[in-house]
């Protein structure tokens, strides 16, 4: 019952933040984030933050973040300081009040059943919104996670930072599978930690796949130590 409570009042606060951050489009990214803070709140979800300083610039950036749990979007949002446009699969953009914010939020639509016409939106749209100084959040997994393991990277968002010669930001989200796991549909309170690593270029590398395998080793070895860290405190 308590979970039915708490999913039903999230559901109301999307449409209801979702229909301000319209009316009000100005604010639409401070809404947003209002929102997923709110719902975090609700949940009984708290958020611990390191390396916040380091996306303290106004510069673009493409942000790599691991994908485990459907609370991975809303912990982004309420962490981050800036306004990030992503990738989501178009059926998302069907769905009333949050496929209106998606588009008008002018986030990328995804057609996964057609990577060419895929590749030339992403191609299209992320040009433009580099060029208006706006950032870009990428899941390199390309689905969440079963068992928590960082799985094997695209190399999509690493070229598209190549190419737009944008520094890659990697944020490792840790804990959110332990409070909604995939395909379930209970919320558990909890703490979601995430690190946030110091900005990088792919021209920092001797080539793109040794750049792709010092980021995701790197947020593997912050996930290992997370999870064995949770091990201890759980045992003990």
């Amino acid at each position: 019952m308590r979970n039915f409570l708490k999913t039903t009042t999230i559901l109301v606060l999307t449409v209801i933040f979702g229909l301000l951050s319209l009316i009000l489009f100005p604010f639409n990214g401070q809404i947003i984030r209002l929102w997923a803070k709110t719902i975090l709140k609700v949940s009984g979800i708290r958020l611990v933050i390191s390396g916040i300083e380091k996306l303290g610039h106004k510069r673009p950036v493409i942000c790599i973040v691991n994908h485990e749990s459907a609370l991975d979007i809303p912990v982004v949002l309420a962490a981050l300081p800036q306004t990030f446009h992503f990738m989501a699969k178009k059926e998302l953009f069907r769905i009333p009040v949050v496929g209106w914010v998606l588009y008008f939020g002018g986030h990328i639509r995804i057609d996964r059943q057609n990577p060419q016409k895929a590749i030339e939106t992403i191609n299209r749209k992320t040009g433009k919104i580099v060029r208006k100084g706006h950032s870009i959040l990428v899941s390199p997994e390309g689905t969440r996670s079963l068992d928590g393991k960082i799985g094997k990277f695209k190399k999509g968002g690493f070229r598209l930072a190549e190419k737009l010669d944008v520094p890659i930001v990697p944020v490792t989200l840790m804990g959110t599978r332990y409070c909604v796991a995939k395909k379930a549909l209970k919320i558990l309170p909890g703490v979601v930690e995430v690190i946030i690593d110091s900005p990088v270029k792919v021209s920092e590398y001797s080539g793109l796949e040794k750049c792709i395998d010092a980021i995701r080793n790197r947020m593997i070895e912050r996930k290992s130590a997370f999870e064995t860290q949770r091990a201890e405190k759980t045992r003990a």
